[in-house]
C-alpha cells in the first residue's frame, strides 16, 4: 500500500508542476508580453494599462463569489472549475488569433481571457493542498519553481520570435501553453481504485459558510497585512506590465527584454525548489519581511537604473523578492486561515495581488502618458516602502491571530 502511495503521489506532484509550469507559460504570454503585442496593434499605453486593469478588476469581483462558493461546496472538485476556466481561456485565445476584429472586439476578448488567468491563480494555489486530507503532499515550492524556470524559458522564446517572426506570435503561444495546462489538470487526479474513502475536498472540515465581510472582520490583521502586499506588489507589476516602455529609452528590444525577465525568472526556480527546506530553518514571517526588503532594493535599482546592466542586477533581486514572497504567502495563508476557509484565505491574497495589477495598470498607463517612465518609478519606489512598512507592523501579529 505504502508503495502504491508513493507511486500515486509522484505522478499527482508530476502532473501538478506540469500544470504550475504551463499556467505560467500562458501568464507570459498574456501578461508579460501583453504591452508588446498591444502596441504591435496600435494601442497607445493608457489603452494598454486599461485593459490589464478591467480583467484584473473583474477578477477582483468575481473571485470573492467563486472562493465562496467553492468553500461552501466541497464535494465538488476544484480541479473541475479549474479545467472549465483553462479551456475557456484557451478558446478565448483561438478567438484572438483566427477571428479578425476591431480594437474593441480584442479588447473585450484580452479583459476576460485576464480576469480567467489571474482567477486561475487563487485555484491553482490550492489545489496544491487538494489533496492533503487523503495523506498525500504536494511539493508546491518544485511546482511553482518549475511555473518560474517555464515563465523563464517562455519569455526567452517569445522575444526572440517576436522580434524574428512577429508579436502575432504572442497568443498563438498562449493557446498552446493554455491548452496544455488544461490537459495537465485533467490528469491531476486519484485515481478510482486508489482512491480513500474521503472524497476530493479542499476543506479538512464542513465548507465554510463565511461572507468576505465576515472573513475580513475575523481576519482583520492579516487584511492589513494584505494592504501592504498591495502597494509592494503595485511597483513589481508595474515593471513587469510596462518593462518594454522601460527598457525602450535605455536602447532595448523585445529580445532584450525577454533576456531581462527571463534572467529574474530562471534565479526564482532554484530559490522555489528550496521553499519547503528554507521554511524549516526560517520562520514564514522573517522569509516575508526579508522578501519585502529585497522588493523595495529592486524598485529603487530599477528606478535609477541608466543601461542594462543595472537592469539586469534589479532583475537578479527578483530570486530573494518575489521568489520568496510567492510561495511564503501560501503557506502563510494556511498558518493564519482556519482550514475551512483555505480557498477564501488564498483568494483574498490573490486579491491583494489582483488589486496591485488593477491600481499598476490604471496609474502606470496614465503616469506613462503624463509624467514619463522616470517619474512612474519614483512614486512605485515610494509606495514599496510604504508597504514594506506595513507588512513589517502586521505580519507577526496576523499569525498570532490564527
Amino acid at each position: 500500500m505504502m508503495l502504491n502511495n508513493k507511486r500515486v503521489s509522484r505522478r499527482l506532484n508530476l502532473w501538478y508542476c506540469g500544470g504550475q509550469a504551463f499556467y505560467f507559460g500562458v501568464f507570459c504570454a498574456v501578461i508579460g508580453y501583453a504591452s508588446v503585442f498591444l502596441l504591435h496593434r496600435g494601442f497607445a499605453n493608457s489603452q494598454i494599462g486599461m485593459i490589464l486593469a478591467a480583467g484584473n478588476l473583474l477578477a477582483v469581483i468575481a473571485q470573492p463569489w467563486l472562493a465562496s462558493w467553492s468553500d461552501a461546496h466541497p464535494q465538488i472538485p476544484l480541479s473541475r472549475s479549474v479545467i472549465i476556466m483553462g479551456a475557456s481561456m484557451a478558446a478565448v485565445l483561438l478567438l484572438v488569433v483566427f477571428v479578425p476584429m476591431n480594437k474593441l472586439i480584442l479588447s473585450v476578448l484580452l479583459v476576460l481571457c485576464i480576469m480567467i488567468l489571474m482567477i486561475l491563480m487563487a485555484l491553482m494555489n490550492s489545489l496544491a493542498f487538494v489533496y492533503e486530507p487523503q495523506g498525500y503532499r504536494i511539493n508546491y515550492g518544485v511546482g511553482r519553481g518549475l511555473g518560474s524556470g517555464f515563465y523563464a524559458l517562455t519569455s526567452l522564446i517569445i522575444g526572440q520570435m517576436a522580434d524574428c517572426i512577429s508579436p502575432e506570435i504572442i497568443p498563438i503561444m498562449a493557446v498552446i501553453f493554455a491548452t496544455l495546462m488544461t490537459i495537465c489538470i485533467i490528469f491531476y487526479r486519484i485515481p478510482k481504485n486508489e482512491m480513500p474513502a474521503q472524497k476530493e475536498t479542499v476543506s479538512k472540515v464542513s465548507g465554510s459558510q463565511m461572507s468576505f465581510v465576515q472573513f475580513i472582520k475575523t481576519y482583520r490583521i492579516y487584511t492589513i497585512f494584505l494592504l501592504g502586499i498591495v502597494l509592494v506588489y503595485l511597483g513589481h507589476m508595474f515593471i513587469n506590465d510596462f518593462m518594454i516602455q522601460i527598457l525602450t529609452p535605455l536602447g532595448a528590444t523585445n529580445s532584450d527584454m525577454g533576456t531581462a525577465i527571463s534572467f529574474a525568472a530562471i534565479l526564482e526556480v532554484p530559490v522555489m525548489f528550496a521553499f519547503s527546506k528554507i521554511l524549516k530553518r526560517v520562520k514564514c514571517s522573517a522569509i516575508l519581511k526579508f522578501s519585502m526588503v529585497m522588493f523595495l532594493a529592486k524598485h529603487l535599482i530599477t528606478y535609477l537604473a541608466v543601461n542594462m546592466t543595472m537592469i539586469y542586477i534589479a532583475q537578479g533581486l527578483q530570486m530573494f523578492a518575489y521568489a520568496l514572497m510567492c510561495p511564503a504567502c501560501v503557506y502563510y495563508v494556511n498558518e493564519v486561515v482556519n482550514p475551512k476557509d483555505l480557498v477564501k484565505g488564498q483568494s483574498m491574497s490573490n486579491i491583494a495581488t489582483t488589486a496591485a495589477g488593477i491600481l499598476a495598470s490604471m496609474m502606470g498607463g496614465i503616469m506613462l502618458d503624463s509624467v514619463g517612465v522616470h517619474t512612474a518609478l519614483l512614486i512605485c519606489t515610494v509606495l514599496t516602502g510604504i508597504g514594506v512598512i506595513i507588512v513589517f507592523m502586521t505580519v507577526n501579529k496576523a499569525r498570532k491571530q490564527a
